[in-house]
C-alpha cells in the first residue's frame, strides 16, 4: 500500500557520529575516502546555514526497506524510466529526495534509505556491495507496474556517491546514467565503459570544496570521449538552499535525455 506524502518540509537533520565504513574493493576505496572525508569536512559548514524546506511535493512511501520515497512521474506514460537517488551521510530520503523532484518530470523517481543506520538518527551507504545492491533491490522490487527497468539512471549524493558508482560497477549495463553530486568521486572512461554508463553528470555548489575536482573530471572524460558534463547548483557549498531544486533541474533534464 503507498501512503502519500504531501508539503515535505523538515528542521535540518541532527549531525551524528557514524561508524567507520567497511573495507571495500581497492578500485573504489580511494573515491569511498574522499566521499567520506567530504561529508565529514561539511558537517560545520552545513551547520552554520539554516537548511530552506524543499519545494512542496507529493510522494509515495513503499512498506520495504522502511522509509523509502517515490514519486511517479508527473505526466503519466507508460514504460517510464527509473531514477534512483542514494542520499547523503546520516540522512534519510525525506531529507533530501525532495531537491530532486525535477527527476520525477518524466521518470519514476525512488528513494532508498542507505542500509547501515547512524548512531543519531539517519542512515549510511556503506557496507558490502551485497548489502547495498540488496536494499536498492527491494526497493524496486516494491516499484508498480509502468516502470521501465530497462532505462536506469543512479544519482549519488555526498557519501551515496562512492555507492553509486560501486553500483554501475558491480553490475555492468544495468544502469545507463549516472550523476555525481558534491563528492570527490570522479571515475575513469574504462570504468564507465565496463559499467555501460552512456552519460555522466558531475554536479557541485559552487562553494562546495569538490567543485574544482569534479570541473577538472568532467573536462578530462569529455577529451577521452565520454557523454560528460559538470553544473553548479549555484552559490551553495555543501547543503540545498530553497533554489537548489531548481538549479538541478538543467542538470537531471541532461542526465535524462535521450534515456
Amino acid at each position: 500500500m503507498l501512503l502519500l506524502l504531501a508539503g515535505c518540509t523538515r528542521e535540518p537533520p541532527p549531525r551524528a557520529a557514524s561508524p567507520a565504513p567497511p573495507v571495500v574493493d581497492a578500485g573504489v576505496r580511494e573515491v569511498l575516502d574522499a566521499a567520506t572525508e567530504d561529508a565529514h569536512a561539511a558537517d560545520a559548514e552545513a551547520d552554520a546555514h539554516d537548511a530552506a524546506p524543499p519545494p512542496p511535493a507529493v510522494f509515495a512511501t513503499l512498506p520495504e526497506p522502511a522509509g523509502t520515497w517515490l514519486h511517479p512521474p508527473a505526466t503519466p506514460t507508460p514504460g517510464a524510466p527509473l531514477v534512483v537517488f542514494l542520499h547523503g551521510m546520516c540522512a534519510l530520503p525525506e531529507w533530501e529526495c525532495p531537491v530532486f523532484r525535477p527527476a520525477a518530470d518524466a521518470a519514476w523517481l525512488l528513494c532508498p534509505p542507505g542500509p547501515t543506520p547512524c548512531q543519531g538518527g539517519g542512515a549510511m551507504w556503506t557496507g558490502s556491495d551485497t548489502r547495498i545492491e540488496g536494499q536498492i533491490g527491494t526497493a524496486i522490487g516494491g516499484l508498480p507496474e509502468g516502470v521501465d527497468l530497462e532505462r536506469r539512471a543512479l544519482i549519488g549524493y555526498s557519501l551515496g556517491a562512492p555507492a553509486a558508482l560501486r553500483m554501475t560497477l558491480r553490475e555492468p549495463g544495468r544502469w545507463q546514467r549516472l550523476m555525481i553530486v558534491n563528492a570527490s568521486v570522479v571515475p575513469s572512461a574504462a570504468q564507465l565503459t565496463r559499467a555501460g554508463i552512456t552519460r555522466i553528470a558531475l554536479v557541485s555548489g559552487g562553494r562546495d570544496r569538490t567543485t574544482a575536482k569534479l570541473q577538472a573530471g568532467a573536462r578530462t572524460l569529455a577529451r577521452q570521449g565520454v557523454d560528460a558534463r559538470y553544473f553548479s547548483m549555484g552559490p551553495v557549498g555543501h547543503y540545498f538552499d530553497a533554489e537548489s531544486s531548481e538549479r538541478l533541474r538543467e542538470s537531471i533534464e541532461w542526465l535524462l535525455s535521450g534515456l
